[in-house]
């Protein structure tokens, strides 16, 4: 069980909704020195953390950019909530994400709509 003392990062894993979001607002509040751990979540983690570190990683936009392999291999999840964060936080990444354009171009050609918008984006 992850408590308010629990680190953010062990905190993204939270079956709580308010939790995870506190989580991810202290991740991008620490910027760059979250990218890390943050990608290893994006990898690793439970789904929830998956999820949420997907979306802590693009809220912290442009600085994020070395997170694109990371959110380029989640475009292939199994879950398809994590596949749109993934191709979402590349959006918000933006340009500087530009190595994910193979990734994001196969991920608009599946069947989930939702994740064809984002990659669009």
């Amino acid at each position: 069980m992850q408590t308010e003392s629990s680190s953010p990062v062990e905190r993204l894993a939270s079956t709580e909704p308010m939790i995870r979001f506190n989580a991810i607002v202290e991740l991008v509040e620490q910027g760059e020195v979250a990218i890390p751990a943050l990608c290893e979540v994006v990898a690793n983690g439970s789904l929830y953390a998956r999820r949420g570190a997907a979306d802590a990683l693009g809220r912290l936009g442009p600085m994020a950019a070395s997170a694109t392999p990371a959110l380029v291999a989640a475009l292939t999840a199994e879950d398809a909530i994590l596949r749109q964060r993934a191709a979402r936080a590349i959006g918000q990444i933006g340009r500087v994400a530009h190595v994910a354009i193979p990734g994001l171009l196969t991920a608009f050609e599946t069947g989930d709509v939702r994740l064809r918008c984002f990659a669009a984006m």
